[in-house]
């Protein structure tokens, strides 16, 4: 019997979760078979239980892998601006190249009603995912309660978004669905902006007419 080093087995593993996350994005978790999965890899369905107990286990770390692939993402879209980063990666994430890209892009947009009727472990990586993307987004926008506090909504907005493009046959109302929602992540964060900028103005503007008297 041949006996592998532990570095294989955890190559073979990381191999298997990156083909996982490809194949269960295109075709969903009810469509997506192991042996398809396994024979992608050179494997047989009898070797995946050597990596994983159950085919729910291998969603639940594809979910993981899928949702640290768009963090990464997010980190590209960074610049010094906080808000622009927010809206640049908006831009590219409710866009048609995205909308097309079902094996490649968001994991939960890919995935969002297998979630909801996945198992609790499944639903506990989405989450603790959700928390990092929130996590990531806090830390480019302004220490403010209003602000964390719409930052969901922000996120449901761009998920749903590209979520209800997909659902649509022409590319015509999906670019007007898809663009809407581009304008409102923005105008969101136009209205965060005005907000915070508001008191500044009224000390200026109050010491302005104390200089004047």
């Amino acid at each position: 019997m041949v006996r592998y080093q532990p570095e294989h087995k955890q190559e073979t593993r990381r191999r298997l979760v990156d083909s996982a996350v490809t194949t269960l994005r295109r075709d969903g978790v009810a469509n997506a078979g192991l042996k398809e999965i396994m024979q992608s890899l050179g494997m047989t369905v009898g070797g995946f239980y050597r990596h994983f107990p159950s085919k729910s286990a291998l969603v639940q770390a594809a979910v993981e892998e899928g949702l640290n692939q768009s963090l990464e993402r997010m980190q590209e879209a960074s610049t010094d601006d906080p808000a622009a980063s927010i809206v640049r990666f908006a831009k590219r994430y409710l866009s048609q190249a995205h909308r097309e890209s079902l094996a490649d892009g968001c994991v939960l947009a890919a995935l969002a009603s297998d979630i909801a009727r996945a198992e609790s472990e499944v639903k506990q990586a989405c989450q603790a995912g959700l928390h990092e993307v929130r996590g990531q987004m806090l830390e480019h926008l302004p220490d403010d309660a209003d602000v964390a506090e719409k930052l969901w909504g922000l996120i449901a907005l761009e998920m749903g978004g590209l979520l209800l493009s997909r659902m649509v046959d022409d590319d015509a109302t999906a670019d007007e669905i898809l663009g809407s929602c581009r304008q409102s992540v923005a105008a969101l964060l136009q209205a965060n902006d005005d907000a915070a900028a508001a008191p500044k103005r009224r000390v200026a503007k109050r010491a302005k007419s104390e200089n004047a008297s």
